[in-house]
């Protein structure tokens, strides 16, 4: 039965569902600018949120066009407005 359900894409009704506080869908993260809270400055764009085992790693495309990797985790993620589509970091040597 399930080989007749390959390749095909499942979809979820999830309009009236409320997520805890300080919890996001993935899609809803993905474009969020993103900006250092200490500078105050531009960092990038979200990209794409990787889901690890541990936590998970938001793909950032920085002003130059690289790529960075931040852990979304409280030392470096300082807040998420979703109504103003920023993610404030603080980002650290190497990031």
């Amino acid at each position: 039965a399930a080989q007749a359900l390959k390749g095909l894409v499942a979809e979820a009704d999830v309009s009236g569902v409320e997520l805890p506080e300080g919890r996001y869908y993935v899609r809803d993260l993905i474009g969020l600018a993103v900006v250092d809270d200490a500078a105050g400055r531009p960092v990038g764009t979200v990209e794409d949120v990787l889901q690890r085992p541990a936590h998970d790693v938001y793909a950032v495309r920085d002003t130059e066009g690289r790529e960075r990797l931040i852990p979304a985790v409280d030392e470096f993620i300082k807040s998420i407005d979703m109504d103003a589509r920023v993610m404030r970091v603080t980002l650290i040597e190497g990031l």
